[in-house]
């Protein structure tokens, strides 16, 4: 009875074996990286917002991404190389060495296709924190749009833009009975004009 107990414990013991070494295998290929996202050391408040919708794009679309700052150590099949124009971070770094102009004024940004030793890149870069911001929301918009999971930038355009105008705000007009006014909400002060 015991050395069946003792077969029994064996076979259930070597099938738990045998399913955890399927399970480590198949999760190391997952591992492997589609994209790597490549930004400054420190990114501000803004860019983060942007690179937490972008990385949750990439998320929904079941692409397995990186985050590194350290482009040479990036292994993604794509890169996306992310951060501010200046300084010696790794899109301004790579927008030099593309002799790209890189863009200027408050909120401009710059999305460019290129690439880097063999690899896809993008690089998505802003004059400002605001300005990398739009370009990461832009791009995580397209990849929302993309069809193919093995091509999710495939609606990416390069980009090259900045406001039209230097103060951005909200109008809202209203009617209640008695009332009409339009109340103006501009750099987050909230007024109504007659």
């Amino acid at each position: 009875m015991q050395f069946v107990n003792l077969v029994r414990r064996g076979v259930l013991l070597g099938a738990v074996v045998c399913l955890v070494g399927r399970v480590d295998s198949s999760h190391a290929a997952a591992a492997e990286p589609d994209v790597s996202i490549v930004t400054d050391r420190t990114p501000r408040e803004a860019a983060l917002h942007g690179l937490g919708k972008l990385t949750a794009a990439l998320d929904r679309k079941g692409v397995v991404s990186e985050k590194t700052v350290d482009l040479k150590a990036a292994a993604g099949k794509l890169l996306l190389v992310v951060g501010l124009a200046q300084g010696d971070g790794p899109a301004a770094t790579l927008l030099k060495d593309l002799k790209l102009t890189p863009p200027s004024g408050p909120e401009a940004l710059l999305v460019h296709k290129a690439d880097y030793q063999g690899k896809p890149a993008w690089v998505i870069t802003g004059a400002d924190d605001r300005g990398l911001m739009y370009a990461l929301l832009d791009v995580a918009d397209r990849v929302g749009w993309s069809t193919d999971r093995a091509a999710p930038l495939s609606e990416v355009r390069d980009t090259v833009e900045r406001p039209a105008v230097s103060e951005r705000g909200a109008v809202d007009l209203h009617h209640e009975p008695g009332l009409l006014g339009v109340s103006v909400l501009r750099r987050g002060v909230l007024g109504t004009l007659p």
